[in-house]
């Protein structure tokens, strides 16, 4: 089987859900341009609550952007692939995961993004506010 056969699976960090609505991206075009085979974007439930906690301290346009974001990923489905681990970052829980089950992460978060690469995990993130690219090749 080649690669490309083979699903790839996306893990959305917190802040790569509010940078759509942010810089007014359109989510799916933009995952369609980077990828060219079929995907799924996974919303970890751990990741969907911390963008809950994350609009209740908010203020202004940045609170209108997380509930734009909390509004379109309501009814997405949100899963718990592995559980939180005690005093577990959300960032180690997407490295745990994404190193665990060969996942992408989406992230615009420069320390994240440091700690992937590092690791040798893939990662996805918004360039020039406008569109996606990835550390590696992911065909």
């Amino acid at each position: 089987m080649k690669n490309t056969d083979r699903e790839l699976n996306i893990l959305l960090d917190t802040n790569f859900l509010i940078v759509p609505f942010q810089f007014k991206i359109d989510l799916k075009s933009r995952f369609d341009e980077l990828i060219d085979r079929k995907y799924s974007l996974i919303l970890l439930n751990e990741v969907y609550e911390e963008l809950v906690k994350i609009y209740n301290k908010a203020r202004g346009k940045r609170k209108q952007e997380i509930k734009a974001a909390i509004t379109y990923f309501k009814n997405k489905e949100k899963i718990t692939i592995l559980e939180k681990q005690d005093n577990e970052s959300i960032d180690d829980l997407l490295i745990r995961i994404a190193k665990k089950f060969n996942y992408v992460v989406a992230t615009n978060d420069k320390i994240l993004k440091r700690r992937l690469k590092n690791l040798g995990i893939n990662f996805i993130y918004v360039r020039q506010k406008s569109f996606f690219r990835a550390n590696r090749f992911l065909g």
